[in-house]
């Protein structure tokens, strides 16, 4: 599942955001939910889905049928900790994530999701997937010409990086010539720690991040464009 959390624009429309949820909601049972509270952004909700696309048709359900003003944060993946005491919790949201210190005395391993993807393409654009795929920190699994201009491509990635708009990426890879499918394919002990974006030098719960240690970085910069 992928989660984000909503949140009213003006925390005086928390009622009509919530009954236009639970309407939702009747007719999909498959969405989960939450009351969450954020200093920065107040009241709101923890969704989850079955991926980015249902998240996607949910949102625009949220706009378009129901006039709601929502702020949305970017989707996340569940993840697990292992604590030094031999415990297993899965986190599914960032802002409840170890930090730095607590991470290095009381965690023994972290864990993310990854799944078993297949892309099918054409054999010309197999370098810039194969590029894409690695810059996603996949793993390749295998790889085969099964016609003279055709190609599928097995590749391990982590769910986090799927849900990072990989599908949107491939299709510009491939001027949308390529198909993806996946499967779970479990967890994985993974170098992973939370960022969090400070605003008068106090962190914003609601906006907290966990990124690979390799994309520190890039994603810090990012959310403070």
């Amino acid at each position: 599942m992928v989660f984000v959390s909503a949140f009213p624009v003006d925390q005086s429309d928390f009622g009509h955001l919530e009954d236009s949820i639970n309407q939702i909601v009747l007719n999909d049972r498959s969405v989960t939910l939450q009351k969450e509270s954020s200093e920065a952004l107040g009241a709101g909700w923890r969704l989850g889905f079955l991926g980015t696309l249902h998240c996607s048709v949910f949102e625009d359900r949220l706009r378009q049928e129901h006039g709601a003003s929502i702020i949305i944060t970017p989707p996340t993946v569940p993840f697990k900790v292992i604590w030094a005491d031999g415990r297993e919790e899965t986190i599914q949201n960032p802002a409840l994530f170890p930090d730095h210190e607590t991470s290095h005395t009381r965690v023994a391993e972290l864990q993310e999701p990854y799944v078993s993807a297949t892309i099918t393409l054409p054999e010309e654009y197999l370098g810039k997937v194969i590029e894409l795929c690695e810059s996603n920190r996949g793993e390749q699994v295998d790889i085969n010409f099964f016609t003279a201009t055709q190609v599928i491509l097995k590749y391990d990635l982590p769910l986090a990086q799927l849900v990072d708009d990989f599908f949107g990426k491939l299709k510009g890879a491939t001027k949308g010539y390529a198909s993806l499918d996946y499967e779970d394919a479990g967890f994985r002990r993974s170098s992973i720690v939370k960022l969090q974006l400070l605003v008068n030098k106090g962190p914003v719960d609601a906006v907290a991040r966990v990124v690979h240690t390799s994309q520190v970085e890039r994603v810090g910069k990012q959310c403070t464009r």
